[in-house]
C-alpha cells in the first residue's frame, strides 16, 4: 500500500500507523497523547533479567534480545556522547534516517523500534513509560552504549525522554524535545477541543497502548518530575508554530492551540538552569521539515 504521510501538524499525537487511515481521522489523532487524568494509579514494571553483554560495534542493525522479547536497533557512527533517538507515537526508527546519517561521522547514534512497532517484537506488556524506559536501558546496556547520552524525543517520545531523565539524571548529558508531548496536555490542551473531537481522539489510540495507558504515563511523569533534580541537564525545546487548520472546526482555535502548546512545552524549562525554547515555523515533524536546525541543536548540546 502506498504510504501516505499527510501530517496534521504540530500537536503531539501524530500516529504513523495512521498512514492507512483517512485524513480526517489523522487530524483527531494528533491531539491526544499527553493524557493525565488517573492520578495515583499504580504501575507494575516487570523486573529486568540479567543481560549477557554483546560485543559493541560502531554499526549495528538488527534485533537485540532483552530477555522477554527482541527489539530492533539501528546503531551508526562513533564518538561521544551517544545520541539516542525516541520517535513519536507509533513511529519507527527510520523516521530519523536523515538526522542519524548526518551525525554518524561525529557521534555514535542510536535509534530503535519500541515493542510492537516496526521490526520489533511485542512483549504483551503494558506500554507505560516506566516499562518503555527500562526496555530502552536494557538495549543500551546490552549493546554497551556508554552514558551519558543526548536524548532526543519527538512528540510522544518526549514522555520516554522525560521519564528517563527524571529517573536517571546522571546518565543524561542533554535533552532535545522536538514538539514534544506535555504531561499536562490532556487537561490543558485537549479540553480546548469540542467534545466530539476529544472522543474521537481517545478512541483512536490503539497502536501503542490505549488511552488509559497514556493517562497513567502522563501521571507518572508529573509525579517523577515533581521530585527529580534535573537542574544541571541542558534542555532545548523546539516548538512548531504552523497553524493546524482547526479554524475550520472552531474559529480561532488554531491560535489558542498554538499558544497553549508553546506554554506547555516550555514548562519543563523551569526545572533546569540551562534551558531554551525555539519557536519554529514548521509543522509537527520539525526534524523532517528543518533537519539542519535539529542537527545543529543536537551538536550544540553535545558540545557543551
Amino acid at each position: 500500500m502506498k504510504k501516505r504521510k499527510e501530517v496534521f501538524e504540530h500537536l503531539d499525537l501524530y500516529v504513523c500507523e495512521a498512514h492507512r487511515w483517512e485524513f480526517k481521522m489523522k487530524k483527531f489523532i494528533v491531539l491526544l497523547l499527553s493524557a493525565v487524568l488517573l492520578t495515583g494509579m499504580s504501575i507494575n514494571v516487570q523486573a529486568q533479567p540479567d543481560y549477557c553483554l554483546q560485543k559493541n560495534t560502531p554499526f549495528y542493525q538488527g534485533l537485540v534480545d532483552i530477555g522477554t522479547h527482541s527489539l530492533y536497533v539501528n546503531m551508526q557512527g562513533e564518538g561521544k556522547p551517544t545520541i539516542v533517538f525516541e520517535t513519536g507515537y507509533s513511529d519507527t526508527n527510520d523516521f530519523w534516517s536523515v538526522i542519524q546519517s548526518n551525525l554518524k561521522e561525529e557521534y555514535a547514534t542510536f535509534s530503535y523500534d519500541r515493542a510492537k512497532l516496526g521490526k520489533s517484537e511485542d512483549n504483551g506488556l503494558e506500554k507505560n513509560v516506566l516499562q518503555q524506559v527500562e526496555e530502552l536501558r536494557a538495549l543500551l546496556h546490552i549493546k554497551q552504549v556508554e552514558a551519558p547520552y543526548i536524548l532526543v524525543g519527538h512528540s510522544a517520545g518526549a514522555f520516554i525522554v522525560k521519564t528517563f531523565m527524571a529517573l536517571y539524571p546522571e546518565e543524561v548529558a542533554g535533552v532535545l524535545l522536538i514538539d514534544g508531548t506535555s504531561e499536562y496536555q490532556n487537561e490543558e490542551l485537549l479540553t480546548l477541543m469540542p467534545a466530539f473531537l476529544q472522543e474521537d481522539v481517545k478512541n483512536s489510540m490503539t497502536a501503542e497502548g490505549d488511552y488509559k495507558t497514556l493517562v497513567k504515563s502522563g501521571d507518572i511523569i508529573k509525579n517523577l518530575l515533581a521530585d527529580a533534580d534535573i537542574s544541571n541537564i541542558p534542555i532545548t525545546v523546539l516548538t512548531a508554530t504552523k497553524p493546524l487548520g482547526l479554524d475550520e472546526v472552531v474559529p480561532g482555535l488554531d491560535a489558542q492551540i498554538t499558544a497553549k502548546q508553546i506554554e506547555l512545552q516550555g514548562r519543563i524549562l523551569t526545572k533546569t538552569k540551562y534551558g531554551s525554547q525555539i519557536l519554529v515555523d514548521a509543522g509537527h515533524y520539525i526534524y523532517q521539515e528543518q533537519p539542519q536546525l535539529v542537527i545543529d541543536s543536537i551538536r550544540t548540546l553535545a558540545e557543551r
